[in-house]
């Protein structure tokens, strides 16, 4: 089916990553996504330990890091 040229775009080609994330604050659409989020949260981690000396660098570490353990604490 072609789609009219007047037709807005479609949420997947303006912000494909949005389309992961779950709609009205339902986690469960995280849940395949489990495994990847606790790896960016061990390298996070490690990070962390890395950038000890570069404050704004460790600020937004620890920051996703907090996110990171929310998320994780919604799949539990």
């Amino acid at each position: 089916m072609k789609r009219s040229p007047l037709s807005p775009p479609d949420e997947f080609s303006i912000s494909p990553l949005f389309t992961a994330l779950p709609k009205l604050g339902d986690a469960t659409a995280l849940y395949k996504f489990k495994n990847s989020l606790f790896a960016r949260l061990e390298g996070v981690t490690e990070q962390r330990e890395a950038a000890a000396q570069d404050r704004s660098l460790l600020k937004r570490i620890n920051a996703e890091e907090a996110m990171l353990k929310v998320v994780l604490s919604w799949l539990k």
